[in-house]
């Protein structure tokens, strides 16, 4: 709790949440999505937090959760591509 000396009988009511808002996750969702569509990624159609990308008998898939974002490849140059696309 934050207390402050000055004004020990005031309570304060914060303008915004101290580690996020609720809308937080949502946004970026939306901006990783864009970006993943924007350059070639497909989303899945049962899953759509689900983006994979072919490249002939390779690809990447990417997966994003609410705490965080996942991906994995089937082929090493792949891994590189991807790491400086992001």
């Amino acid at each position: 709790m934050f207390e402050n000396p000055n004004f020990k009988e005031h309570v304060f009511k914060l303008k915004k949440a101290l580690y996020g808002l609720k809308q937080d996750p949502r946004a970026w969702y939306e901006r990783l999505s864009n970006f993943l569509l924007n350059n070639g990624f497909m989303r899945g159609k049962v899953d759509t937090t689900l983006f994979r990308k072919g490249y002939d008998l390779y690809f990447i898939v990417v997966q994003n959760y609410v705490n965080g974002t996942i991906f994995d490849v089937t082929n090493e140059f792949l891994n590189e591509d991807f790491s400086k696309l992001i």
